[in-house]
């Protein structure tokens, strides 16, 4: 298996899609993991996780499917590694949060800039047109989705 040295990070609009078959992105989604799980490390952190859960048990009704969803982030670090999100990450995602223009980012879309940001993660997963214009993430990111 080859090493794992790029890292991405995953927005939970990906793992929405992947893990709900009625989502428009959800067949892009499965295509763009399959390109990249090996190739690079999958990261994402606790807040996505919890938007993601939310969401789906939302859009689902199952809790039993999300229960599940949700053991495999916890207890499991692949294929995706969640982190939990630090006090300075979180200080800095409520500076990105607090000073948006228009309200088009949640809470969980800023702690994913200020990651990306912080940690100098360069590829981001995500269907989100918000996250790809915001004016927190400067030139030099790539983005799949």
């Amino acid at each position: 298996m080859a090493k794992k040295i790029k890292k991405v990070l995953i927005d939970a609009n990906v793992f929405i899609a992947l893990n709900w078959p009625k989502d428009s992105c959800h067949i892009q989604a499965k295509k763009i993991l399959k390109n990249i799980e090996k190739k690079y490390q999958l990261l994402t952190n606790n807040y996505l996780v919890a938007e993601t859960l939310t969401v789906l048990l939302l859009k689902t009704k199952d809790v039993e499917k999300t229960s599940i969803l949700a053991n495999g982030f916890y207890y499991h670090s692949e294929p995706f590694k969640m982190l939990q999100a630090p006090k300075s990450l979180q200080f800095k995602a409520l500076k990105i949060f607090s000073k948006q223009q228009k309200p088009l980012l949640s809470f969980a879309d800023c702690t994913l800039i200020a990651q990306a940001i912080d940690q100098n993660i360069k590829t981001i997963f995500t269907f989100d047109k918000n996250i790809k214009s915001s004016p927190f993430l400067k030139r030099g990111y790539k983005f799949l989705g």
